[in-house]
């Protein structure tokens, strides 16, 4: 009872320091209760993100074994276009295997059959060109455009005859159209080639004759596109692929079944048809959209009336081909073909005897995957491969040696293709893809744009410019697929079958390559979703583990787990291309697998490192603040002991006066957290308001305990002896207010190393929080999930490093109060000796830029060595504490201002008065 009495009247009469001890601890506390509630509430916020964006349209991806490239291998991304160039690998007994797998929902299995060159004649209406009556002469040449217009090349060219009398001829082998002339004489007026070209690309290649007659349309067969009206035939040809699925897990992982907009959705009923002449009819959906960036500009000229008449001499094909290009133009019109009006064109069944949308493959392409070279600074080059045009060479096909290939397909490829040609010495029938209804690709179910797997079944790689000058060239645009099978950036399938239909498409109609996988395992991944899985909690992560390792004990294939990944742009730089197109810089989502692992765990460590830089900052300053006060009584504690106070009674003295001190300051700390939680973001409920008092009588009693047993070992000799004294003689010469401060540190190297520690733990804390936070970021930024967690984290950060920097400079600033209330004396002795104001703020700055050069790089020193025992430490990490230490040193020398203000108004004579 008698210590309680005399702790309450030792606060009463000492109000001023036991004031700055209990704002000390309020702050303290406060900081300890607000920041602690905001790094769990940012922790909170980033697992709910975490927890949002967790999944995807699959959890587990089974591919061919060594289907992973290199980089896959090294980085832990899945290439966007990993479909691409996976064609077979997995066998259908593996497939079904996955499907039995304990706690497999959904195996969605897909088999990239192959591409096909699909030609469509989108017409061109030029009555108005051609006029009445009379004959008729136009000349139509086309510049094919993609990759946003950047790549250019002539395309199909040729002209349009359009008089009366003309009729196919059918007695010789070139078939020519002809005309019979007023005059009874008949002529050609449009060959086809003699002679077989070398290449698909060659300017006979691309020389297409055409020959209206007025009245029974095109070589007067009587089909005309339109009664009345005359059109010129564009051919326009891009490679369709085709891939087998299961319909049910299909429209259980991605709602195909409801993307549906004409016809009807695959079936497990739907079965092959019986072969007949024009095939081995095959049930399939198509594409309502292509994604194919391809646009025509077909400039039309009418030729003179002297160029009709030079055509009607009955000219050899190469004849006519000068006659109509040397022509001058009368007139002149100009239209543009996207490739959505050439697929439309297909769908709408303009491909002479097949319906609409239908595939009559004669021959299976298979482009490879892109290989890729990695750059020091990250960025991805792929490697141009050169496709030699024989590979395009095709005897299905009655009049040229080739495919139709489309021009593109002869600018720069970075696939080697392989082909199944027809089998010629075979009696199979070929499949004929018939389509039974038209799917919409955007109307496939999304999901969240932060965990985003690739579709490709649906959806082309997203590929955007990387930097400015790729952004004006694509004019604000992404790169989308071309007409090139060869080429960077892919078509998703426009084709979609069943597998049951696999063995027809996989036959022996034709000719396989002795490396191919295709037949014999035609699949080429499944996509797989995990039952019972709710989020990123440990038990549904436990059971995606268990099904992949499940699924690679059973199969032996390659197994990803895909969920949590997030995608990842990377760059990759795009040489120019043969067709003129400049090199690109562009950016692609590549998959980052184990993305929601990472962040989880990084956030953690975060919050836990917080935690303990929150409780050791402020336990500091509470330590620092209390051995001030014991320093500040040292002549009342000396003269308590004469009075034959026993230690233990004085430790009992100093720990009462600190926790009476420490309570206050907590209850006001629970009151003042609310409002603070509120200011700066975070949600400081009651419950967690209530923890500053038992919290601030926590860390007063340890942070009192060194300042209490260093008060029992006062002596009575304390009450007389100098505050300052100098147990070693000084060595510096004193020649001004610098090495004047210098040897006023030495004389006190307790207390400098005191104010050195108060400076180092600002420094340090605000060293490691942004060293962590910079780590923190490194870790998880780079990917869509990571850099939306990572923006939810910056907040409190800053907001706990400047108030954990504010609690070490007040420590600090109290120092320097304690250091001019006990020298007081000698800087008295120094006016009275003649030394200016402005030198004695000089003495005080160098003492303070001392002591602040040993705290800013201590604690800088300190910090890094936290960053590196819990996250790592790297180069700008290291940049920014050394920042942070000049700060503190800057910060110092100002704070040393406001001290040193006061010396103008001590009072000289009373202080020299009591020495």
């Amino acid at each position: 009872m008698e210590v309680g009495v005399l702790v309450i009247r030792r606060i009463a009469r000492d109000w001023r320091r036991t004031a700055a001890t209990g704002l000390s601890v309020l702050l303290a506390v406060t900081a300890f209760v607000v920041l602690t509630g905001s790094a769990e509430q940012a922790r909170l916020e980033v697992t709910s993100t975490v927890d949002a964006n967790y999944r995807s349209s699959y959890d587990v991806l089974v591919r061919p074994k060594g289907s992973q490239t290199t980089i896959e291998a090294s980085t832990g991304r899945v290439r966007p276009n990993y479909l691409s160039g996976l064609y077979g690998g997995i066998t259908t007994a593996q497939a079904n295997a996955v499907a039995r797998i304990p706690g497999v929902e959904v195996s969605a299995p897909i088999a990239m059959v192959g591409q096909v060159f699909q030609t469509v004649d989108v017409p061109i209406d030029v009555t108005d060109l051609v006029g009445d009556s009379g004959s008729a002469l136009l000349r139509f040449s086309t510049t094919e455009e993609s990759m946003r217009g950047l790549a250019k090349t002539a395309g199909s060219d040729g002209y349009l005859y359009v008089s009366n009398g003309i009729d196919l001829d059918l007695s010789g082998e070139e078939n020519p159209v002809v005309q019979l002339l007023p005059s009874g004489k008949t002529v050609p007026v449009c060959r086809d080639a003699a002679q077989r070209p070398d290449s698909p690309f060659t300017t006979d290649a691309r020389w297409t004759p055409q020959c209206w007659d007025r009245s029974n349309g095109s070589n007067g067969t009587r089909w005309p596109y339109q009664e009345g009206h005359f059109v010129i035939r564009v051919r326009m040809s891009f490679p369709v692929t085709v891939a087998a699925i299961d319909p049910a897990a299909e429209a259980a992982l991605t709602g195909l079944d409801r993307a549906m907009v004409t016809g009807s959705y695959l079936t497990q009923q739907d079965t092959v048809g019986s072969s007949d002449p024009g095939g081995i009819p095959v049930p399939a959906i198509v594409s309502s959209r292509t994604l194919v960036d391809q646009t025509d500009r077909v400039r039309v000229d009418r030729l003179s009336p002297d160029a009709v008449r030079a055509l009607q001499r009955g000219l050899t094909r190469q004849q006519a081909r000068a006659l109509v290009t040397s022509s001058s133009p009368v007139d002149s019109r100009t239209f543009t073909l996207t490739a959505q009006q050439g697929h439309d064109a297909w769908l709408q069944g303009q491909r002479g005897g097949l319906p609409g949308g239908s595939l009559l493959p004669g021959r299976w392409m298979a482009p490879s995957s892109v290989t890729y070279r990695q750059r020091p600074d990250g960025v991805l080059m792929p490697d141009p491969v050169k496709n030699d045009a024989s590979i395009w060479t095709d005897t299905y096909y009655l009049n040229i040696p080739f495919a139709p290939v489309p021009m593109a397909a002869a600018d720069t490829g970075y696939r080697q293709i392989t082909a199944a040609t027809r089998n010629s010495r075979s009696t199979d029938p070929l499949p004929l893809l018939v389509a039974k209804g038209t799917f919409d690709p955007n109307k496939i179910r999304s999901f969240s744009e932060l965990s985003k797997l690739p579709l490709e079944t649906y959806q082309s790689p997203t590929v955007g410019a990387a930097n400015d000058a790729t952004r004006a060239a694509l004019k604000g645009r992404d790169l989308a697929p071309d007409a090139n099978p060869a080429g960077y950036v892919q078509s998703p399938p426009f084709v979609l079958t069943t597998l049951k239909a696999l063995p027809a498409l996989t036959s022996r109609a034709f000719t396989w390559p002795t490396d191919s996988k295709t037949p014999s395992a035609p699949i080429s991944a499944v996509r797989v979703r995990v039952a019972g899985v709710t989020g990123a909690d440990p038990a549904s992560r436990e059971r995606i583990r268990l099904a992949a390792e499940r699924i690679t004990q059973a199969t032996g294939l390659a197994v990803d787990i895909t969920v949590g990944s997030s995608p990842r742009p990377t760059p990759v730089a795009l040489p120019a291309t043969a067709h003129g197109a400049p090199a690109l810089m562009v950016s692609e989502n590549w998959v980052q697998k184990g993305v929601a692992a990472t962040v989880t765990s990084a956030v953690d460590r975060k919050s836990l490192a917080l935690f303990l830089l929150i409780l050791l900052t402020t336990a500091l300053a509470v330590s620092i603040s209390a051995n001030a006060s014991v320093r500040a009584r040292r002549i009342e504690l000396g003269v308590l002991s004469c009075l034959g106070w026993r230690p233990g009674l004085i430790t009992r003295h100093v720990i009462g006066e600190l926790l009476t001190v420490g309570a206050a300051a907590g209850l006001a700390g629970a009151v003042l957290s609310i409002p603070a939680g509120r200011a700066f973001g975070a949600s400081v409920p009651l419950s967690r308001a209530t923890l500053a008092v038992p919290a601030a009588v926590l860390l007063t009693l340890i942070a009192g305990l060194i300042p209490a047993r260093r008060a029992a070992r006062a002596t009575p000799a304390d009450a007389i002896r100098p505050a300052v004294t100098a147990r070693t003689p000084i060595r510096v010469p004193l020649r001004g207010p610098a090495t004047m401060g210098l040897g006023y540190l030495l004389r006190t190297p307790a207390r400098a190393m005191t104010g050195a520690v108060a400076l180092a733990m600002g420094v340090a804390a605000l060293t490691a929080l942004t060293g962590i936070s910079v780590a923190f970021q490194g870790s998880v930024v780079g990917t869509l999930l990571g850099d939306a967690v990572s923006v939810q984290v910056r907040g409190p950060d800053i907001v706990a490093a400047v108030v954990m920097t504010v609690i070490g400079l007040g420590c600090l600033l109290d120092i320097l109060y304690l250091d001019l209330r006990e020298q007081a004396p000698q800087y008295a002795a120094l006016q009275a000796s003649g030394w200016r104001d402005n030198t004695l703020t000089r003495l005080i700055t160098t003492q303070a830029a001392i002591i602040g050069a040993i705290g800013a790089f201590l604690g800088a020193g300190l910090g890094l060595a936290a960053v590196a025992l819990l996250t790592g430490i790297t180069g700008q990490v290291l940049l920014v504490a050394a920042g942070i230490a000049l700060a503190g040193l800057a910060a110092t020398s100002l704070l040393a201002l406001l001290p040193a203000r006061r010396l103008r108004h001590l009072p000289t004579a009373e202080l020299l008065s009591r020495e």
